[in-house]
């Protein structure tokens, strides 16, 4: 149990974590679009993004994919950037709310960059064998998930959105003028 409970909390604070703050921003530009009521919508959206994020650290700790680092940080804030302008283009249009469409797979390989960036720590605290690597990983994914469902609800527009149509554009731009800070201030090395 300890080792389970060693592992979800390094999920929940790489969610939290005010220095890595992307993976928080990414959540906010994903679910602000959102009221309570499409609560199954953000809950399918936010597990997406873990089941990418997972795959990317599954495929990271196996050997089966390496990617520079430097690739993946400059990748990370224009999925931010992208989704943010994808729902400021589209707010208030009703096909955000139909079926599997071309935002759940974006959703799935948005996740798959941000677990990349986290792979290389990642490796450095999984130790043994390739089997044993498995149920940290489960463990770990178990705690982004929590925390990230219950962070995205508390950042759709539920709590933030007001029926004033100039402030849901606005919450929306500065979705977007943070995702373009957060990639200004990583971009040094590009």
């Amino acid at each position: 149990m300890s080792q389970f409970w060693i592992y979800f909390q390094i999920g929940l604070k790489h969610v939290l974590d005010i220095n890595a703050y992307d993976h928080v921003l990414f959540l906010i530009a994903l679910t602000v679009p959102y009221l309570f009521k499409d609560w199954k919508r953000i809950f399918l959206l936010v597990s997406l993004f873990t089941i990418g994020h997972t795959l990317a650290l599954i495929l990271s700790v196996y050997g089966i994919i390496a990617i520079k680092v430097n690739i993946v940080e400059f990748l990370i804030p224009i999925t931010i950037l992208v989704t943010a302008l994808y729902h400021l283009f589209t707010a208030g249009k009703t096909s955000k709310n139909d079926g599997v469409n071309l935002v759940f797979f974006i959703t799935l390989f948005f996740g798959i960059i941000h677990g990349l960036g986290f792979s290389n720590y990642f490796k450095t605290i999984l130790g043994g064998s390739a089997t044993s690597k498995l149920l940290p990983l489960g463990e770990f994914a178990l705690g982004i998930e929590v925390c990230s469902t219950s962070s995205s609800f508390c950042c759709s527009g539920n709590f933030i959105y007001s029926a004033d149509c100039f402030s849901f554009f606005k919450t929306r731009l500065g979705t977007c003028n943070v995702g373009f800070y957060y990639w200004s201030c990583n971009s040094d090395d590009y």
